[in-house]
Protein backbone atom coordinates (compact mmCIF):
# COMPACT_ATOMS: atom_id res chain seq x y z
CA UNK A 1 0.00 0.00 0.00
CA UNK A 2 2.61 2.25 0.71
CA UNK A 3 4.40 1.93 -2.34
CA UNK A 4 1.27 2.37 -4.19
CA UNK A 5 1.11 5.76 -2.53
CA UNK A 6 4.47 6.82 -3.58
CA UNK A 7 4.23 5.91 -6.90
CA UNK A 8 1.40 7.94 -7.54
CA UNK A 9 2.70 10.68 -5.53
CA UNK A 10 6.02 10.48 -8.18
CA UNK A 11 3.76 10.61 -11.39
CA UNK A 12 1.55 13.46 -10.12
CA UNK A 13 4.66 15.05 -9.76
CA UNK A 14 6.12 14.17 -12.97
CA UNK A 15 2.65 15.50 -14.65
CA UNK A 16 3.05 19.11 -12.16
CA UNK A 17 6.75 19.64 -13.88
CA UNK A 18 5.51 18.95 -17.06
CA UNK A 19 2.83 21.15 -17.05
CA UNK A 20 4.87 24.02 -15.84
CA UNK A 21 7.05 23.49 -18.13
CA UNK A 22 4.93 23.73 -20.80
CA UNK A 23 2.84 26.26 -19.67
CA UNK A 24 6.23 28.66 -20.38
CA UNK A 25 5.14 28.80 -23.81
CA UNK A 26 1.54 28.78 -23.58
CA UNK A 27 1.69 31.49 -21.63
CA UNK A 28 4.42 33.42 -23.24
CA UNK A 29 4.53 36.24 -26.12
CA UNK A 30 6.51 34.97 -28.97
CA UNK A 31 9.50 37.62 -29.54
CA UNK A 32 10.68 39.46 -32.89
CA UNK A 33 14.51 38.99 -32.35
CA UNK A 34 15.31 41.75 -34.89
CA UNK A 35 13.80 44.55 -33.09
CA UNK A 36 16.76 45.64 -31.32
CA UNK A 37 19.12 45.98 -35.03
CA UNK A 38 18.77 49.24 -35.44
CA UNK A 39 19.82 50.10 -31.59
CA UNK A 40 23.78 50.25 -31.04
CA UNK A 41 24.01 47.89 -27.88
CA UNK A 42 22.06 45.29 -26.31
CA UNK A 43 18.89 44.70 -23.73
CA UNK A 44 20.40 42.33 -22.43
CA UNK A 45 22.28 41.13 -19.05
CA UNK A 46 24.52 38.87 -20.19
CA UNK A 47 26.33 39.27 -24.19
CA UNK A 48 25.29 35.64 -25.02
CA UNK A 49 21.77 34.19 -24.31
CA UNK A 50 22.81 31.39 -21.60
CA UNK A 51 21.43 28.65 -19.50
CA UNK A 52 19.33 29.67 -16.47
CA UNK A 53 17.40 27.62 -14.00
CA UNK A 54 13.93 28.60 -13.58
CA UNK A 55 11.69 28.48 -10.40
CA UNK A 56 7.65 28.51 -10.51
CA UNK A 57 5.73 30.85 -7.76
CA UNK A 58 4.52 26.99 -6.35
CA UNK A 59 8.83 26.74 -5.90
CA UNK A 60 8.66 23.74 -9.38
CA UNK A 61 12.25 24.04 -10.56
CA UNK A 62 12.91 24.09 -14.19
CA UNK A 63 17.13 23.57 -15.01
CA UNK A 64 18.98 24.44 -17.60
CA UNK A 65 16.86 26.70 -19.71
CA UNK A 66 18.19 29.03 -22.62
CA UNK A 67 17.70 33.15 -21.38
CA UNK A 68 18.42 36.20 -21.42
CA UNK A 69 17.53 39.33 -18.99
CA UNK A 70 16.08 42.10 -21.80
CA UNK A 71 16.63 45.03 -19.35
CA UNK A 72 14.45 47.85 -21.20
CA UNK A 73 11.07 45.30 -21.02
CA UNK A 74 12.14 43.96 -17.08
CA UNK A 75 11.30 40.73 -18.56
CA UNK A 76 13.09 37.23 -19.08
CA UNK A 77 13.44 35.76 -22.48
CA UNK A 78 13.58 32.48 -22.88
CA UNK A 79 13.98 30.41 -25.98
CA UNK A 80 12.11 27.53 -25.92
CA UNK A 81 11.19 24.16 -28.61
CA UNK A 82 12.50 26.70 -31.52
CA UNK A 83 10.65 30.11 -30.47
CA UNK A 84 11.94 33.03 -28.36
CA UNK A 85 9.43 34.04 -25.90
CA UNK A 86 8.64 36.06 -22.61
CA UNK A 87 8.84 34.42 -19.28
CA UNK A 88 5.91 35.48 -17.33
CA UNK A 89 6.08 37.03 -14.30
CA UNK A 90 3.84 36.26 -12.37
CA UNK A 91 3.72 32.39 -12.42
CA UNK A 92 8.02 32.45 -12.79
CA UNK A 93 9.24 34.39 -9.74
CA UNK A 94 12.66 33.17 -9.82
CA UNK A 95 15.86 32.50 -12.29
CA UNK A 96 18.59 31.27 -10.19
CA UNK A 97 22.21 32.12 -12.61
CA UNK A 98 25.62 30.36 -12.09
CA UNK A 99 28.31 31.98 -13.95
CA UNK A 100 30.82 30.43 -15.98
CA UNK A 101 34.40 31.58 -15.27
CA UNK A 102 34.34 32.74 -19.27
CA UNK A 103 30.89 34.79 -18.98
CA UNK A 104 32.41 38.72 -18.91
CA UNK A 105 30.25 39.39 -15.90
CA UNK A 106 32.13 36.33 -13.58
CA UNK A 107 34.56 39.08 -12.15
CA UNK A 108 31.36 41.72 -11.47
CA UNK A 109 29.04 39.26 -9.60
CA UNK A 110 29.41 36.57 -7.54
CA UNK A 111 29.39 32.97 -8.74
CA UNK A 112 25.78 32.25 -8.51
CA UNK A 113 22.76 35.03 -8.16
CA UNK A 114 19.12 34.88 -8.42
CA UNK A 115 16.61 37.19 -9.74
CA UNK A 116 13.60 37.30 -7.86
CA UNK A 117 10.24 39.18 -8.11
CA UNK A 118 8.59 40.42 -5.38
CA UNK A 119 11.03 40.38 -2.93
CA UNK A 120 10.09 43.30 -0.94
CA UNK A 121 6.70 45.70 -1.58
CA UNK A 122 8.53 48.28 -3.29
CA UNK A 123 9.61 46.32 -5.60
CA UNK A 124 7.05 44.50 -6.88
CA UNK A 125 6.02 42.84 -9.91
CA UNK A 126 9.87 43.30 -10.86
CA UNK A 127 12.71 41.21 -11.08
CA UNK A 128 15.61 42.73 -9.11
CA UNK A 129 19.20 40.87 -8.70
CA UNK A 130 19.59 39.64 -4.65
CA UNK A 131 22.68 40.18 -3.51
CA UNK A 132 22.36 39.37 0.16
CA UNK A 133 19.86 37.63 1.50
CA UNK A 134 20.24 37.70 5.20
CA UNK A 135 18.03 38.10 8.37
CA UNK A 136 18.54 41.21 8.93
CA UNK A 137 20.91 42.54 5.95
CA UNK A 138 19.68 42.53 2.29
CA UNK A 139 20.99 43.57 -1.18
CA UNK A 140 19.25 44.19 -4.06
CA UNK A 141 19.75 45.38 -7.54
CA UNK A 142 17.86 46.80 -10.32
CA UNK A 143 19.71 46.50 -13.24
CA UNK A 144 18.33 48.11 -16.10
CA UNK A 145 18.87 49.60 -19.94
CA UNK A 146 18.13 53.27 -20.23
CA UNK A 147 17.91 54.10 -24.44
CA UNK A 148 18.96 57.55 -25.74
CA UNK A 149 18.20 59.08 -28.96
CA UNK A 150 20.15 61.23 -30.98
CA UNK A 151 19.31 62.75 -34.01
CA UNK A 152 21.89 64.91 -35.76
CA UNK A 153 20.78 67.41 -38.95
CA UNK A 154 23.17 66.98 -42.09
CA UNK A 155 22.28 68.38 -45.41
CA UNK A 156 19.44 67.36 -47.06
CA UNK A 157 18.07 64.79 -44.19
CA UNK A 158 18.34 64.32 -40.37
CA UNK A 159 20.58 61.47 -39.00
CA UNK A 160 18.83 59.13 -35.53
CA UNK A 161 21.24 57.14 -33.62
CA UNK A 162 20.03 55.29 -31.01
CA UNK A 163 22.06 53.60 -27.79
CA UNK A 164 21.17 51.26 -25.10
CA UNK A 165 22.93 51.42 -22.08
CA UNK A 166 23.33 49.37 -18.70
CA UNK A 167 22.25 50.60 -15.63
CA UNK A 168 21.78 49.49 -11.96
CA UNK A 169 19.90 50.72 -8.87
CA UNK A 170 20.96 49.32 -5.61
CA UNK A 171 18.65 48.94 -2.72
CA UNK A 172 19.60 48.22 1.01
CA UNK A 173 17.09 46.35 3.75
CA UNK A 174 19.06 47.16 7.42
CA UNK A 175 17.52 47.24 10.55
CA UNK A 176 14.22 46.87 9.15
CA UNK A 177 14.59 49.85 6.84
CA UNK A 178 14.62 49.87 3.12
CA UNK A 179 16.32 52.49 1.34
CA UNK A 180 18.75 53.26 -2.11
CA UNK A 181 22.08 52.91 -1.53
CA UNK A 182 24.68 54.59 -3.54
CA UNK A 183 27.77 52.48 -4.68
CA UNK A 184 30.08 54.57 -2.83
CA UNK A 185 31.78 55.64 0.35
CA UNK A 186 29.27 58.43 0.83
CA UNK A 187 26.31 55.97 0.34
CA UNK A 188 27.86 53.21 2.83
CA UNK A 189 28.49 55.76 5.17
CA UNK A 190 24.69 56.85 4.90
CA UNK A 191 23.21 53.53 5.99
CA UNK A 192 26.19 52.24 8.43
CA UNK A 193 27.54 55.19 9.95
CA UNK A 194 31.26 55.95 11.01
CA UNK A 195 32.94 57.15 7.87
CA UNK A 196 36.75 56.29 9.25
CA UNK A 197 36.28 53.07 9.79
CA UNK A 198 34.46 52.72 6.26
CA UNK A 199 37.33 53.65 4.39
CA UNK A 200 39.69 52.13 6.16
CA UNK A 201 37.77 49.10 5.10
CA UNK A 202 37.37 49.79 1.51
CA UNK A 203 41.37 50.89 1.92
CA UNK A 204 42.74 47.89 3.62
CA UNK A 205 40.79 46.04 0.41
CA UNK A 206 41.82 48.07 -2.34
CA UNK A 207 37.95 48.02 -2.91
CA UNK A 208 36.74 50.25 -5.37
CA UNK A 209 33.99 50.04 -5.45
CA UNK A 210 33.06 49.59 -8.86
CA UNK A 211 30.88 46.06 -9.51
CA UNK A 212 28.49 44.43 -8.13
CA UNK A 213 30.55 42.15 -6.13
CA UNK A 214 32.49 44.96 -4.78
CA UNK A 215 29.59 46.46 -3.05
CA UNK A 216 28.42 43.12 -1.69
CA UNK A 217 31.58 42.03 0.15
CA UNK A 218 32.41 45.77 1.14
CA UNK A 219 28.74 45.90 2.85
CA UNK A 220 29.47 41.96 4.32
CA UNK A 221 32.91 43.25 5.85
CA UNK A 222 30.84 46.12 7.12
CA UNK A 223 28.24 43.84 8.67
CA UNK A 224 30.86 41.35 10.03
CA UNK A 225 32.26 44.40 11.77
CA UNK A 226 28.86 45.27 13.82
CA UNK A 227 28.91 48.77 12.01
CA UNK A 228 25.69 50.34 12.85
CA UNK A 229 24.73 53.97 12.89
Amino acid sequence: MKNWIIAIFLVCLSANIYSQEKLIVLNAVTLDTSRYDEFIGKPYFFNDWSHVDVVSVGGVPIENVKANYNGLDGEWEIFHEGKYTQLPKNLYTKVDVTFDESQELYQKYPPKISFCSNVHPKLMNKYVIVLIDEPELKLYEQFYIVENINKKEIPGKTMTTKTLKRKSIYNIEFNGEFTDLKASKKGLTSVFGNKKKIDNILSNSKNKLKTSEDLRRAILTISEMGLSK
